[in-house]
C-alpha cells in the first residue's frame, strides 16, 4: 500500500500547472519498484528550500534510529 500526502500551495484551487506537477510526481513515485520509493518527495515551485530541510530531517532521524540500535528500521521490509 502506498500513501500520498499532498500539502501546500500546490493544492490550491486554480493552480493547474502545480497540480499537474503533483500528479506527475505521484505517478512517478507509484511506478518505482519496492525499496526505491522515497520516504518523502517534494515539488517546490516556490524554490523555498524544502528539499534541504527534508534532507536534514531525514539525516537527523536516521542518526537517531542508529543510536537506538535499530538501523534495520531505515530500510523497507516486506511483511
Amino acid at each position: 500500500m502506498s500513501v500520498v500526502l499532498i500539502t501546500g500551495a500546490a493544492t490550491g484551487i486554480g493552480n493547474l500547472a502545480a497540480r499537474a506537477g503533483v500528479a506527475a510526481e505521484i505517478v512517478r513515485v507509484l511506478d518505482l519498484p519496492f525499496g526505491d520509493k522515497p520516504f518523502r518527495t517534494v515539488i517546490d515551485d516556490a524554490h523555498a528550500g524544502v528539499e534541504h530541510v527534508n534532507d536534514v530531517a531525514y539525516q537527523t532521524r536516521a542518526d537517531f534510529v542508529r543510536r537506538l540500535g535499530r538501523p534495520e528500521l531505515l530500510a523497507p521490509a516486506r511483511s
